[in-house]
């Protein structure tokens, strides 16, 4: 038993080096002027054993996609304190969401640059419904359900998931410049009061 499980390790292992020096070459180069070859040299392996681990290029850049996806979505499991308002807890989440997207600012910039495959296949469609019912059950539990003033919980997850999306695209387009961690509070005065504001005086003329 434990030679197989030895055996996983050493291939998980491998995978990883793998992914780590594809997603150096991806940021450095793109993804349309990476290489299997290059990506090796970086690994420090062979291009032919690369094909032991992954089928290509295209299979490299999905499973960095699949791991960054759940680095990210493990962050909906984060402590907080049990005082604090669905709002203030779902700032703290954005805020930690927003991070983790700066942090690998390369690795979001060449998956979703041009000439890079659409991750819109299957697979990213489901990822995102599974995201999406995270959002679900940490709105759940941190919140009441008077703090949604009757929204549904799912459809309130899907206009909060939107938003953030929005921000998200908004700050890629803008070359993955500024601090993206502070717009969390803006995505929620958006999602609680609306985009004129409705807790705010009116203009006077």
């Amino acid at each position: 038993m434990a030679r197989p499980k030895r055996r996983a390790q050493e291939i998980a292992a491998a995978k990883d080096r793998i992914l780590d020096a594809a997603a150096e070459v991806f940021a450095e180069r793109g993804y349309t002027n990476a290489s299997m070859q290059k990506i090796a040299a970086r690994a420090g392996y062979s291009a032919p054993s690369l094909y032991s681990y992954f089928a290509g290029k295209e299979a490299i850049l999905k499973s960095l996609g699949v791991r960054l996806r759940n680095r990210a979505r493990r962050l909906t499991a984060m402590t907080l304190p049990t005082d604090l308002t669905l709002r203030q807890s779902l700032e703290l989440l954005f805020r930690a969401q927003f991070r983790f997207v700066a942090e690998h600012r390369a690795d979001f910039s060449y998956l979703f640059s041009a000439g890079t495959p659409s991750p819109l296949d299957d697979e990213q469609l489901e990822a995102e419904a599974e995201m999406l019912a995270d959002l679900v059950r940490f709105i759940r539990e941190h919140g009441e359900s008077d703090e949604l003033g009757g929204m549904d919980v799912e459809y309130a997850a899907f206009v909060l998931q939107t938003l953030a999306h929005a921000h998200f695209f908004r700050w890629l387009a803008e070359g993955a410049e500024g601090d993206l961690e502070s717009c969390a509070p803006s995505l929620l005065d958006l999602f609680f009061y609306g985009a004129l504001g409705a807790t705010k005086e009116p203009k006077t003329r």
